[in-house]
């Protein structure tokens, strides 16, 4: 599962290593940030487990709704561009915008 959590901590461990992460597969990027994830709870107390996850579950939220956004608005660019595009066609034909 892709997550914002995922990706800092694979960011992160690959920068420290002096690589860039996109020399990786993504495959194995995901993999290794689940991995990385994995240890971190391992490593926490047991009452502190619930937190993390819990902070894991609101990054992946945040990550999901932040995706969707971006999406939209390239969405709305997009169709702006071709309207003004079509709009200056219309113009040079001799037409004017409403």
């Amino acid at each position: 599962m892709e997550n914002i959590y995922d990706m800092l901590s694979f960011a992160l461990e690959a920068r420290k290593a002096g690589t860039r992460q996109r020399e990786y597969d993504h495959y194995y990027a995901l993999r290794y940030a689940a991995t990385c994830k994995e240890e971190i709870k391992r490593l926490l107390p047991l009452k502190e487990q619930g937190a993390f996850d819990q902070m894991v579950s609101d990054l992946e939220l945040t990550y999901s709704v932040e995706k969707e956004l971006v999406y939209r608005q390239g969405f709305t660019d997009a169709l702006r561009l071709v309207f003004d595009l079509l709009w200056d066609q219309e113009e040079d034909r001799g037409k004017t915008k409403p």
